[in-house]
Protein backbone atom coordinates (compact mmCIF):
# COMPACT_ATOMS: atom_id res chain seq x y z
CA UNK A 1 0.00 0.00 0.00
CA UNK A 2 1.60 3.16 -1.10
CA UNK A 3 0.66 6.25 1.53
CA UNK A 4 2.03 9.91 0.97
CA UNK A 5 4.33 11.64 2.99
CA UNK A 6 4.31 15.62 2.68
CA UNK A 7 7.41 17.29 3.90
CA UNK A 8 7.66 21.36 4.61
CA UNK A 9 10.76 23.22 3.73
CA UNK A 10 10.73 24.28 7.29
CA UNK A 11 11.42 20.72 8.21
CA UNK A 12 14.71 20.42 6.84
CA UNK A 13 18.04 21.74 8.20
CA UNK A 14 21.81 20.67 9.22
CA UNK A 15 21.87 17.28 10.81
CA UNK A 16 24.66 16.01 12.64
CA UNK A 17 25.35 12.03 12.27
CA UNK A 18 27.77 9.30 12.54
CA UNK A 19 29.34 9.61 8.45
CA UNK A 20 30.08 6.08 9.08
CA UNK A 21 29.76 2.97 11.89
CA UNK A 22 32.21 3.00 14.33
CA UNK A 23 33.85 6.44 13.05
CA UNK A 24 33.30 9.48 16.23
CA UNK A 25 33.42 12.14 13.15
CA UNK A 26 30.43 14.05 12.22
CA UNK A 27 29.05 15.26 8.83
CA UNK A 28 26.70 18.02 8.48
CA UNK A 29 24.31 16.62 5.77
CA UNK A 30 21.31 18.98 4.60
CA UNK A 31 19.53 16.74 2.52
CA UNK A 32 15.52 15.53 1.95
CA UNK A 33 16.81 12.27 3.46
CA UNK A 34 18.63 13.54 5.96
CA UNK A 35 15.06 14.92 7.54
CA UNK A 36 13.63 11.68 7.80
CA UNK A 37 16.25 9.24 9.27
CA UNK A 38 19.98 8.52 10.34
CA UNK A 39 21.79 6.06 8.52
CA UNK A 40 24.70 3.96 8.65
CA UNK A 41 25.77 3.68 5.54
CA UNK A 42 24.34 4.39 1.60
CA UNK A 43 24.89 3.54 -1.94
CA UNK A 44 23.25 5.08 -5.24
CA UNK A 45 22.97 6.63 -8.87
CA UNK A 46 21.14 9.08 -10.30
CA UNK A 47 17.62 6.83 -10.45
CA UNK A 48 17.76 5.60 -6.68
CA UNK A 49 19.28 6.18 -3.42
CA UNK A 50 20.07 2.62 -1.13
CA UNK A 51 20.43 3.38 2.76
CA UNK A 52 21.34 0.93 5.42
CA UNK A 53 20.10 0.75 9.06
CA UNK A 54 17.71 3.48 9.33
CA UNK A 55 16.43 5.31 12.40
CA UNK A 56 13.67 7.38 11.92
CA UNK A 57 13.45 11.28 12.66
CA UNK A 58 9.92 11.65 12.34
CA UNK A 59 6.93 9.74 12.28
CA UNK A 60 6.36 8.23 8.83
CA UNK A 61 2.57 6.90 8.39
CA UNK A 62 1.98 4.35 11.39
CA UNK A 63 6.04 4.01 12.13
CA UNK A 64 6.97 6.75 14.89
CA UNK A 65 10.09 8.51 14.99
CA UNK A 66 12.37 6.31 16.51
CA UNK A 67 11.42 3.10 14.43
CA UNK A 68 14.32 1.39 13.04
CA UNK A 69 14.77 -0.34 9.77
CA UNK A 70 17.20 -2.73 8.12
CA UNK A 71 17.48 -0.29 4.92
CA UNK A 72 15.69 1.96 3.19
CA UNK A 73 15.46 3.45 -0.74
CA UNK A 74 14.87 6.52 -1.55
CA UNK A 75 13.54 6.62 -5.70
CA UNK A 76 14.49 9.61 -7.02
CA UNK A 77 12.74 8.57 -10.42
CA UNK A 78 9.26 8.24 -8.93
CA UNK A 79 9.48 10.17 -5.67
CA UNK A 80 8.63 6.85 -3.64
CA UNK A 81 10.38 6.05 -0.16
CA UNK A 82 10.32 1.96 0.60
CA UNK A 83 10.80 0.80 4.21
CA UNK A 84 12.09 -2.31 4.49
CA UNK A 85 11.86 -4.24 7.67
CA UNK A 86 14.66 -6.19 9.27
CA UNK A 87 13.96 -9.79 8.01
CA UNK A 88 13.38 -8.36 4.84
CA UNK A 89 16.24 -7.73 3.03
CA UNK A 90 15.37 -9.26 -0.05
CA UNK A 91 12.45 -6.55 -0.28
CA UNK A 92 9.99 -8.91 -0.55
CA UNK A 93 7.37 -6.61 1.67
CA UNK A 94 8.74 -3.11 2.06
CA UNK A 95 6.16 -0.40 3.55
CA UNK A 96 6.15 2.63 0.77
CA UNK A 97 5.37 6.18 0.70
CA UNK A 98 5.07 8.37 -2.24
CA UNK A 99 7.08 11.56 -1.41
CA UNK A 100 5.89 15.03 -2.02
CA UNK A 101 7.47 18.29 -1.28
CA UNK A 102 5.87 21.82 -0.50
CA UNK A 103 7.85 24.98 0.02
CA UNK A 104 7.48 26.74 3.34
CA UNK A 105 8.33 30.26 3.59
CA UNK A 106 11.85 32.02 2.68
CA UNK A 107 14.73 31.34 4.71
CA UNK A 108 18.13 33.01 4.94
CA UNK A 109 21.55 31.60 3.93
Amino acid sequence: MKRQLVLSSEQSGDFKMPYRKGDDKEKTWNTLESSLFYWEDWEGDHNALQFSDIELKISIGNFPAGAKFASACVDTENSVLSLYDYGDENGINPHKFALRLEVGSAITV
